[in-house]
């Protein structure tokens, strides 16, 4: 972090606390997270690690609850000289400066030692499976160094005294990776050293699709917005609940819809940027025909470059005007497509699935039965605090306790692997039900990986109801890699890009209220 970016995370603080304050460092990241910053901002794994770095600014202690795992909290200190700091940190970037000019030119065996562990925890990454890293792959390792230092893209870790490096190499879930390097203190082998492999998580901050939309054009009055739709389209269930101005689901739709067009080049603008237009993927409730988005050119200076105008069809008496300006310009705009064979609406039951089951216990935690956590934490302790701490927990508290049973279940031998037997269970029944019915299985789209999965309803009760999805991902040795899981409601949303579920487990109806967001940041 530079001394700059310090100030704005303390000022940004000092407007919500007191100095003096101390205050759970969980809800001081929530507050943070609202304006859009996280630990990933400053290339950090954990808001821990920000803080830590900030120890002129702020100190860290624990408090420890009976049975459970310490809490971390946060004071914060009196505003520190920022002259002296400035000082500090300029002297630091030139020692930095001379050992950056001591950086071999290349990365190679006399130089730059790459360890198996290290190699074998980079191929761990990439593949979502312990194997070795092929030939090939150690060359593209060696020419991402050198591209990294031929682009003056090495950047100085100072807590760990090290450099790190962009790969072009990602995991399965598409989060980039990034390598370090620092001296080798003994020296024995080569002056230098492969100090660690991980996730970059300053570059795995990506925009959200669902900001393209809105950055896109000025839609107006969000429920009237989606009212206008609704009320053109082919009558359907678009919420979750009695509430008549719920349009959740439809808003997630036209959402995704336009970001996957604007991938393709399939959102139409006039030459002269005077009005644009898409093909919303709906039909008209009176002859079936396609329903287009209309915006008109918005104000000069204005936040985005279209407004909002209607929407409209062929069949469409008030609007017609804006669907022939539409069509005598550029015929009727294409409907988003997501797949090009239909093998990719299949599912295959012969081929195996391989769960990620890290990324499902301790990353979605949240999304799992509350029930069947329950039952898995009784017999420990710690585990089984956090679950009666979330019971009577809401809103920011009630993640952050998630984020810790998550944790804690992952870490702690016994729980995790009675979790993973009980989700290959439910997987392998899954799997049987599958090979008598393939419409059990649905096809989905995957908004932020732009791919196409299939989901599989997964059951932990005797009576075979749905309780979770798991999203699955054909890789290319036919199998399948269990990426995440989904609440029923989560699942219902990205299956509705392709086409209205008809699915006997993926309803509507079937789905309760409490199903419904907080945890609809799919990951």
């Amino acid at each position: 972090m530079t001394i700059q970016q310090k100030f704005e995370l303390y000022d940004l603080l000092l407007e919500n606390y007191e100095v003096g304050q101390r205050e759970k460092m969980g809800l001081l990241g929530h507050y943070l997270g609202r304006h859009d910053i996280k630990a990933k901002t400053y290339r950090c794994g954990q808001l821990k690690e920000v803080f830590e770095q900030m120890s002129d600014f702020f100190t860290i202690d624990n408090e420890y609850p009976e049975n459970a795992p310490p809490i971390p909290y946060v004071t914060i200190l009196e505003r520190p000289n920022e002259e002296t700091l400035l000082a500090e940190e300029i002297a630091s970037e030139e020692a930095i400066g001379e050992k950056f000019a001591s950086l071999p030119e290349r990365m190679d065996g006399e130089l730059l030692h790459f360890d198996y562990n290290q190699q074998d925890r980079l191929a761990k990454y990439i593949n979502g499976y312990e194997c070795r890293l092929s030939e090939e792959q150690i060359e593209q390792v060696h020419e991402d160094y050198r591209v990294a230092k031929e682009n003056e893209t090495i950047v100085y870790d100072k807590e760990h005294e090290c450099f790190t490096f962009p790969l072009s190499f990602e995991t399965p879930n598409e989060l980039p990776l990034m390598m370090s390097i620092k001296a080798d203190e003994c020296g024995e082998r080569c002056p230098w050293k492969v100090h660690f492999v991980g996730i970059d998580y300053a570059r795995a901050k990506k925009e959200d699709p669902g900001d393209k939309l809105r950055s896109f054009a000025w839609l107006g009055n969000q429920t009237e917005f989606l009212r206008s739709l609704a009320e053109l389209a082919k009558e359907e269930v678009w919420r979750f609940n009695d509430n008549p101005d719920d349009y959740y689901i439809l808003n997630q739709y036209i959402t995704y819809t336009f970001y996957k067009l604007k991938l393709s080049g399939k959102v139409y603008e006039a030459e002269d940027g005077s009005f644009a237009a898409f093909n919303t993927g709906l039909q008209s409730r009176k002859l079936g025909e396609d329903i287009f988005a209309y915006f008109e050119r918005n104000a000069e200076g204005a936040s985005s470059p279209y407004k909002f105008r209607c929407f409209c069809s062929s069949d469409s008496n008030d609007n017609r005007f804006y669907y022939k300006h539409m069509f005598d310009e550029f015929g009727e705009p294409k409907p988003a497509e997501y797949f090009t064979e239909i093998t990719d609406l299949l599912f295959d039951p012969k081929s195996e699935v391989q769960p990620m089951y890290q990324h499902v216990f301790e990353d979605n935690c949240g999304r799992l039965p509350f029930d069947l956590l329950e039952e898995k934490t009784f017999r420990f302790p710690q585990a089984r605090a956090l679950v009666e701490q979330i019971k009577t927990a809401s809103g920011a508290e009630k993640k952050v306790l998630f984020k810790q049973l998550g944790k804690e279940i992952w870490n702690t031998e016994d729980p995790k692997l009675s979790m993973q037997d009980t989700l290959d269970g439910a997987i392998k029944r899954t799997l049987k039900r599958v090979r008598r019915n393939y419409k059990l299985a649905v096809p989905c789209f995957y908004p932020k990986r732009n791919k196409m999965s299939m989901m599989l309803p997964l059951s932990f009760t005797a009576s075979g109801e749905p309780e979770l999805v798991l999203v699955c991902e054909r890789t290319n040795s036919g199998n399948y890699l269990g990426q995440t899981i989904l609440t029923l409601a989560m699942a219902y949303v990205d299956a509705r890009l392709i086409c209205q579920p008809g699915s006997e487990w993926l309803n509507t109806s079937l789905i309760t209220t409490s199903e419904q967001p907080d945890t609809f940041d799919e990951n």
